[in-house]
């Protein structure tokens, strides 16, 4: 069982075991705080702290969305060296990607900062003409990938000849439904 109270600005956590231990006790612990991707200002990651201990050392992941950059404050960082991860370590927890490992020997300060990576936008294009002997149909299928950022807006430019008889409509029927077809004046 675990208890908590209030020491100063942080809480105390108390762990009880049942009975009297020695040898390796493993506990985890896990918690979270809100990190603001639009605050430039570095913030020390939230790192728990065994009291009473003869020494402290460890490993920390930090892992973040692929939308987010994790930018640690050089200055600030006091009593933790970057590290490789252990082969063991997972690459990715659910949508969260490692983004950055750290050793320390001595209780660690982390300050970090988060910036939202812009919208990627990336497409891949496949067209098959089929000529007639009256006409000629183009038919082209684009794959759009977005990444970090939704978006809902896409731009395509098309032949000036061929504008005013453009049909959009969505390749897979599951995928975002096409809420708008609109045409520009001219082509930026």
């Amino acid at each position: 069982k675990w208890s908590a109270m209030t020491r100063g600005t942080r809480y105390l956590l108390i762990v009880v075991l049942r009975e009297k231990t020695l040898g390796q006790i493993a506990v985890t612990i896990t918690a979270h705080r809100a990190l603001d991707p639009s605050d430039k200002e570095s913030h020390p990651l939230p790192l728990v702290e065994p009291l009473a201990v003869a020494r402290e050392n460890g490993t920390i992941y930090v892992y973040a969305p692929e939308s987010l950059e994790i930018i640690a404050d050089e200055k600030g960082l006091q009593g933790a060296q970057p590290a490789r991860p252990e082969p063991n370590t997972p690459p990715a927890i659910g949508v969260a990607r490692l983004a950055s490992a750290w050793s320390y020997t001595q209780h660690p300060e982390i300050p970090v900062r988060t910036e939202r990576k812009p919208t990627r936008l990336t497409a891949a294009v496949a067209t098959s003409t089929n000529i007639r002997q009256d006409l000629t149909e183009v038919t082209t299928i684009v794959n759009y990938l977005v990444q970090f950022a939704g978006t809902d807006t896409l731009r395509l430019a098309v032949p000036e000849q061929v504008a005013a008889d453009v049909q959009i409509e969505s390749a897979d029927p599951a995928a975002a439904p096409i809420k708008q077809k609109s045409r520009a004046d001219a082509a930026e």
